[in-house]
């Protein structure tokens, strides 16, 4: 099962693509869309349960619709919405016209080859420094287990980090808050540690920029920053959809360059979706809140042999109601310098042991993206 979390904006990808004027369905949209990127299958799993035109009493069909790319009917490339393309309803018909296909951002760059490129010239911003997805590998490593209460695996080497997930430290310019590697709780066969340091995705991506209302933006399915339990439905919907999350932070309500809340930004690249906007963010919102150490809240305080843990609330919501059900707790397990957390040992204890066939992802194995 995919995480509640990606559930949720998947359901959304699904609903931001409705066309009113021609009563479609954002479902068959999206599915129009999907065929030719190989996504049918995984839009099926994430919609469950959506189909047939939308009930124009729900309050999202008064929405005008996002400029969605979708395939061209003589290629089954995807083109770009803009001023550039033979339009028809503003959806891109044909083929781009050889003088206007040039770059957005530089007229005249070649292109890296991908589905938005035509004739050897750039015509998205996805023509860019983009780590290819083809250049990302699949990898794994194994947890470690406790035995005699003490930590035996590979994680740690004299005492500290030697994992594959990148360590994210001060001299990446990340605030203490931010630094080292965290664990997404309860998350079952999905999401597992992440990371904030830098990668090799390019793009701008995984680069702390605290002068930046947008500190920073993640690629999921990205360079040694993220990890999952399993290669279950959230591995391959985070790869298919091209999950990006960008972190906007703020500190007394303020952007700040040391957040301690974040509202976060979901973004398919692969669709060119981005739920940003005020009525986007009101019908699906993600947010991130530190929880301060000495509180209640806290559940990682030192102890004799570890240092307290870096911990955030991550609420979700949806048309501004909350819900409890999603609602999980982030978890630094490696501190900034390398050391492991009070944390750390209760990850280690979450992956191995399946009481059930159920748990079958519980074998000690995490796998992630490499370039």
């Amino acid at each position: 099962m995919p995480s509640k979390s990606l559930a949720l904006f998947a359901a959304a990808a699904v609903v931001v693509g409705a066309d009113a004027s021609k009563n479609k369905s954002p479902l068959r949209k999206l599915k129009e869309a999907a065929t030719a990127r190989g996504l049918k299958e995984l839009l099926d799993t994430a919609s469950s349960g959506s189909s047939g035109a939308p009930d124009k009493r729900d309050l999202w069909w008064h929405v005008p619709h996002l400029h969605i790319p979708v395939p061209k009917a003589d290629t089954g490339e995807f083109c770009v919405v803009d001023a550039n393309c033979a339009k028809e309803e503003d959806y891109c018909i044909g083929r781009w016209t050889e003088s206007k296909c040039q770059p957005k951002l530089a007229l005249g760059e070649e292109c890296h080859v991908n589905e938005s490129c035509a004739s050897g010239k750039c015509v998205s911003k996805t023509c860019s420094d983009l780590l290819s997805q083809g250049d990302l590998g699949p990898r794994t490593f194994k947890t470690g287990e406790l035995k005699d209460g003490s930590y035996d695996g590979p994680m740690l080497k004299n005492g500290l980090y030697d994992g594959p997930i990148t360590l994210g430290t001060a001299s990446h310019g990340l605030p203490a808050n931010m630094q080292g590697v965290f664990w997404l709780q309860d998350q079952a066969d999905s999401s597992s540690i992440v990371s904030f340091a830098p990668s090799r995705d390019g793009h701008g991506l995984s680069v702390w920029n605290g002068n930046s209302d947008r500190q920073i933006s993640v690629r999921v399915g990205g360079d040694k920053v993220w990890s999952f339990a399993s290669q279950g439905r959230s591995w391959e919907l985070v790869e298919g959809i091209d999950l990006v999350y960008n972190f906007e932070g703020t500190r007394d309500g303020q952007p700040s360059s040391d957040p301690t809340h974040f509202n976060i930004i979901p973004e398919a690249l692969n669709l060119g979706i981005e739920l940003k906007g005020k009525f986007l963010e009101w019908a699906l919102n993600f947010q991130m809140s530190l929880i301060e150490k000495g509180t209640a809240e806290h559940g990682y305080p030192a102890t004799a042999n570890y240092p307290a843990a870096v911990m955030w609330g991550r609420p979700s919501s949806v048309g501004g109601i909350d819900i409890e059900s999603s609602y999980y707790e982030i978890a630094q397990i490696i501190d900034g310098n390398g050391k492991p957390t009070s944390a750390f040992e209760k990850w280690v204890k979450y992956n191995n042991n399946p009481v059930s066939d159920s748990e079958a992802w519980k074998d000690g194995t995490i796998y992630y993206h490499s370039a």
